[in-house]
């Protein structure tokens, strides 16, 4: 009987809600376990035959870790007695000693060589001001000795492989580029229901994805909507609203409607009503809201920066992030002008239909072969 050789799968993430980074290992394993079923259960490369396996710290909830597994198509194990990055850097690498590793969530051991890592952004270069200072000594040390450890980089645009090499100082050549997809957006029907405990304010309003992180550039949210005065529109605020930007006495606290965290499905629902979505970051690796958002017909106002452009095209109406006002004449325009949005639904859709995570799993099952 022909051996076959596990390429195990870090499973850090599997327990962590789904954000940016888990969305993109959620959706690649997912694909890349139909494309094993499809192959009977294992690959064959260079003539030996491969199988994936999911590996998450034994510590973790295991009822949420292994119903997402069965989810995503695939088995998983649980070794280790420690979590977080003790698990990654110690347990991890020391139960897959000799075998191969993929990781897709930035982070992965930094004494290991048989494996591939997905870097999301350079953002702790080309930003550090948006974060801590242990943050981005531990980002930059890991991915400078990543880099000098040989392994496979993938990333997620042609302007997250620029950056990367620039600041890694490699070669564009050794940085694979897996674009993300969107089709994750339209799978399933959005329930009737889904909006019946979201306070929403009369339509129309515009949507925005509220966050912590000040690079998602909120400020300028709020700046262009008192810019706009009485001629702007209501704007529903999801996630974690910025207290410290849009205060309760704020000239358009009237037009803000806070709904706090909402369900997947009620955030479907808010795209479809919406007149577009404002999202205005100042630096964005790939930019996976826009592309979720053009991907339901929902118009996009986004920022002129980094991997925006190169995510949205001609589907998206751009602005400065650092200018507001530019951001207000955005706002002014798509709101009085239905032909615009009407084209820009059009465009965002034949668009989005590029972006499949089948090609995203395409793009690093190639990057698997390549180095085994």
């Amino acid at each position: 009987m022909t051996e076959v050789a596990t390429i195990w799968v870090n499973g850090r993430f599997l327990a962590r809600p789904i954000t940016g980074v888990e969305r993109v290992a959620h959706e690649t394993l997912r694909e890349l376990a139909f494309d094993l079923e499809r192959s009977g259960g294992t690959w064959v490369f260079q003539g030996r035959q491969f199988r994936l396996c999911l590996l998450a710290p034994a510590v973790d909830d295991r009822a949420i870790v292994q119903r997402r597994a069965e989810d995503l198509g695939l088995p998983v194990q649980f070794c280790g007695s420690r979590t977080g990055h003790a698990w990654e850097q110690i347990d991890l690498p020391m139960f897959v000693r000799g075998a191969w590793l993929l990781n897709l969530c930035n982070t992965a051991p930094v004494v290991k060589r048989k494996q591939w890592v997905f870097m999301h952004d350079a953002g702790v270069w080309a930003i550090p001001q948006f974060y801590t200072w242990a943050f981005r000594v531990w980002y930059r040390t890991m991915f400078w000795l990543l880099s000098r450890q040989g392994v496979g980089i993938l990333t997620n645009s042609n302007f997250s492989a620029g950056q990367l090499a620039k600041h890694l100082h490699l070669p564009l050549a050794n940085i694979r580029v897996a674009q993300l997809g969107s089709d994750h957006s339209c799978r399933t029907p959005v329930p009737a229901e889904a909006l019946a405990d979201v306070p929403l304010p009369p339509e129309p309003f515009l949507l925005a994805v509220s966050s912590h992180n000040p690079n998602k550039n909120f400020a300028a949210i709020a700046e262009a909507l008192r810019l706009l005065g009485a001629n702007a529109p209501a704007c529903v605020i999801v996630g974690q609203p910025r207290s410290d930007i849009f205060a309760a006495g704020s000239p358009n606290a009237g037009n803000l409607r806070f709904c706090g965290y909402v369900s997947d499905d009620a955030l479907k629902a808010l795209l479809d009503r919406a007149l577009g979505l404002i999202y205005p970051s100042f630096y964005e690796g790939f930019g996976l809201p826009p592309l979720e958002a053009i991907s339901r017909g929902c118009p996009v106002i986004t920022s002129a920066t980094s991997a925006l452009p190169e995510t949205c095209g001609e589907a998206a109406l751009y602005c400065d992030p650092a200018d507001p006002k530019t951001l207000a004449d955005a706002i002014s325009r798509l709101a009085s002008d239905a032909p615009l949005r009407a084209s820009m639904r059009a465009m965002g859709l034949e668009r989005a239909a590029t972006f499949r995570w089948a090609n995203t799993a395409a793009s690093v099952k190639r990057a698997i072969e390549s180095r085994l």
